[in-house]
């Protein structure tokens, strides 16, 4: 039983060991590591801003566009628009869409009221010539109202009249969109009336 409990310990206190070495005592290297190893040769975590890195190398700082994401940074730039090909402005947008809607009053109220609608693609490509079509529907009465009017106004805008609410209280209002080359897409937006 005393050869057990001497075992057990001794797996205790390495085990305790090898995640204190790793946590910065000890020379600071791959071995010893998971983060990285500062100016000063200490173990840090590895996922600050000034001092990001993994693996037991040296900590680097990443520039002002650029965020420490798993010990490595990261551009923030925003994503190529044309998905990254050399086809530039005549690029085609790309799947998933992405929906912004405006709405006009805002916050909405009785009656007739328009959305704007921005319409691109994941890659960030307006989507041109696009069918846009609208409905409302208020969840807590189980009832819509009629459809609004969407038509195109050009580089990726459309706009929907007459979104109507007919009561007070929350609304969605939701968007389908397709256009050539497959494209399609939904989005659900909600609203107050109040």
């Amino acid at each position: 039983m005393r050869i057990v409990r001497w075992s057990l310990l001794g797996f205790l206190v390495g085990g305790l060991t090898a995640v204190v070495s790793s946590c910065g005592s000890g020379p600071c290297g791959p071995s010893t590591c998971f983060g990285c190893c500062d100016a000063s040769g200490q173990c840090v975590s590895g996922t600050d801003q000034s001092v990001c890195g993994t693996q037991g190398g040296a900590c680097s700082a990443c520039s002002a566009e650029q965020v420490c994401k798993v010990g490595v940074c990261t551009s923030t730039a925003a994503p190529v628009q044309d998905g990254g090909t050399d086809a530039g402005a005549n690029a085609a947008p790309t799947m998933p869409l992405t929906f912004t809607a405006t709405i006009t009053p805002d916050p909405p109220i009785l009656g007739s009221n328009k959305l704007k609608v921005i319409l691109t693609g994941a890659n960030g490509v307006a989507v041109t010539g696009a069918t846009l079509s609208g409905s409302t529907f208020m969840p807590a009465m189980g009832h819509g109202s009629p459809a609004p009017t969407c038509s195109e106004v050009g580089g990726g805008e459309y706009k929907c009249l007459n979104v109507r609410f007919t009561m007070y209280g929350g609304w969605q209002v939701t968007l389908d969109a397709s256009a050539a080359g497959g494209l399609s897409g939904q989005q659900v937006f909600d609203y107050a009336v109040n």
